[in-house]
């Protein structure tokens, strides 16, 4: 992966986490408000972990798969600063496709609301 490439995908993953971060602001008070909070939210940590694996293999660190070995090795290489924040969120988005009552939603975007700081 070269750094242009490198460049471009944090270019995205930025534009995304402002996006987020929008949505974050809103009331959720609409079933369309949670779902497209809870889409950019996957949307944006999929970008966020694909990135960290590029950098990685930039870096000399190749063959990490998993988006969980991914947060592991960048905590360990201090890419991020809080690898258990990071996987928190990893579990959350595993949970996304679960949720089925909107309370459980609105439980949900409250916790991504206080953890959107670890981006």
């Amino acid at each position: 992966m070269s750094e242009k490439r490198i460049i471009e995908r944090l270019e995205s993953f930025e534009n995304a986490l402002s996006r987020l971060e929008e949505a974050l602001t809103k009331e959720i008070d609409d079933d369309i408000i949670i779902d497209a909070t809870i889409r950019r939210f996957e949307f944006t940590f999929e970008l966020a972990w694909k990135l960290m694996r590029d950098y990685l293999e930039n870096s000399g660190i190749p063959g990490i798969a998993s988006p969980k070995s991914i947060i592991k090795s960048a905590f360990k290489t201090e890419l991020i600063i809080d690898g258990e924040g990071w996987i928190e969120m990893l579990k959350h988005r595993n949970l996304t496709a679960m949720f089925i009552m909107k309370k459980q939603l609105l439980i949900y975007i409250k916790a991504l609301r206080r953890r959107t700081s670890y981006c």
